[in-house]
C-alpha cells in the first residue's frame, strides 16, 4: 500500500510498542487504549494535524479507539480485518495453534525459550487464503522480530488477556463520526467476517468491502485491488484536500 499510494498521499507507518522495531518500557502493559494514545502522541510529534488512520487486525482495534479517544485528530478511518468484538467459541476454534498455546499460562512463557519457527509458520499460513504466499524469509522476519527485547512479554500479555481492553459494542462504535471504510477477507481464520459486519452496522455511513480470495491480510494477498479501494474511498471522502497538499495516513 505504501508503494501503491505513496505517490499521491503522505503515508507514515509505525510499529506499535512490542512489535517490529519499537521497544517498550519495562513492565509495559499493552492495551488498545494505550496503543491509540501512542499513535496520538506520535502524530503530535510529527505535527500531523489531521490524519486518515488505517489499522489492520490489532492495529485496527487501536485505530477505532483513536477515532473515539482523539476524534479531533481523525479525518477518516480504514479498518482492515480489525479486532475489537468479543470472541465466541466458534472464533476460538478457528484461530492458529500458536495463539492458543500462547494463551496458556504455563505453556505460553515456555514458548519464549524455544524455537517457535514451526508455529509461526503455521500461524502465518492460517492467516492467508493462499498459504503459498508464506515464504521462508517472511517466517524468519516474524520470528526474529518476536525475539526483540520486551516483545515476548507484550505478546503474552495480549494473548493471555492480561492487557485489559474495551470490547467493541454497537453503542460505543456509534460515536464514531469519521468516514469509515471496512475491508475484510472472507477466508479470515483469525477474525470472522461477522466482526466486519458488526463494525459496518455500528458505524453510521461506513462502507464494507469483502474480498472472496483473501484471509486475514488482504493488503498482502490482494495489494493492488485493496489499495485501489482505499484510493477510491479517499477520493470520495476528500475530493480535494483543503490545503492543496496530500492527506497524511498513519498506519498502526
Amino acid at each position: 500500500w505504501v508503494a501503491a499510494l505513496g505517490g499521491e498521499y503522505r503515508i507514515v507507518s509505525l510499529d506499535l510498542p512490542g512489535h517490529g522495531l519499537t521497544r517498550t518500557p519495562a513492565g509495559y502493559a499493552p492495551t488498545m487504549e494505550r496503543y491509540a494514545d501512542t499513535v496520538e502522541a506520535f502524530a503530535q510529534k510529527l505535527q500531523l494535524a489531521r490524519v486518515v488512520v488505517i489499522g489492520s487486525s490489532m492495529g485496527g482495534g487501536a485505530a477505532w479507539q483513536l477515532a473515539l479517544r482523539h476524534r479531533e485528530r481523525v479525518d477518516a478511518l480504514v479498518l482492515v480485518d480489525a479486532a475489537g468484538w468479543p470472541e465466541t467459541g466458534t472464533d476460538n476454534a478457528r484461530e492458529p495453534a500458536i495463539f492458543k498455546l500462547l494463551r496458556n499460562p504455563v505453556l505460553g512463557p515456555m514458548l519464549r525459550r524455544l524455537d517457535n519457527t514451526p508455529m509461526v509458520r503455521q500461524g502465518l499460513e492460517t492467516s492467508f487464503a493462499n498459504p503459498a504466499l508464506v515464504t521462508d524469509a517472511m517466517v524468519a522476519r516474524y520470528v526474529d522480530m518476536s525475539r526483540a527485547p520486551g516483545h515476548g512479554d507484550v505478546l503474552l500479555a495480549l494473548m493471555s488477556g492480561r492487557g485489559e481492553r474495551t470490547a467493541a459494542t454497537k453503542a460505543l462504535l456509534a460515536k464514531i463520526t469519521a468516514p469509515t471504510l471496512i475491508l475484510h477477507g472472507r477466508n479470515d481464520n483469525l477474525i470472522t467476517l461477522a466482526s466486519a459486519t458488526k463494525f459496518n452496522d455500528a458505524i453510521a455511513g461506513s462502507k464494507l468491502i469483502v474480498y472472496d480470495n483473501a484471509g486475514h491480510l488482504p493488503q498482502e494477498e490482494l495489494p493492488v485491488r485493496s489499495a485501489d479501494d482505499v484510493r477510491s474511498f479517499l477520493h470520495a471522502a476528500f475530493p480535494e484536500p483543503a490545503s492543496g497538499a496530500p492527506l497524511a495516513a498513519v498506519l498502526p
